[in-house]
C-alpha cells in the first residue's frame, strides 16, 4: 500500500480510521488502512472482473478481522 504523508485523498479511502468502533470491534491502524485501500482500489477498478475480485477480497478480509471462517463451496 502506498502512503503519502500529509496528503488526504478525497472520496474513497477515508471511511475507516484507527480506533473506530466498527461492527463490534475497534479497528487498528493496519486494519483501517487496509479497508481504506480496498475502497480506493475498488473505486479505481476499470474492468468489472477486477471490481468483483476486489470486492470479494474485501469481504474475505472483513470476515478475517471479525473472526468469521470463509468456506469456498463449489
Amino acid at each position: 500500500m502506498a502512503h503519502v504523508k500529509g496528503k488526504i485523498q478525497q472520496g474513497a479511502g477515508n471511511a475507516y480510521f484507527a480506533g473506530m468502533q466498527w461492527r463490534g470491534i475497534t479497528l487498528g491502524h493496519a486494519d483501517a488502512a487496509a479497508l481504506n485501500q480496498f475502497d480506493i482500489d475498488i473505486s479505481k477498478a476499470q474492468a468489472p472482473e477486477a471490481r468483483t475480485w476486489l470486492l470479494q477480497n474485501k469481504a474475505e478480509f472483513i470476515a478475517l478481522i471479525l473472526g468469521i471462517e470463509v468456506v469456498n463451496v463449489g
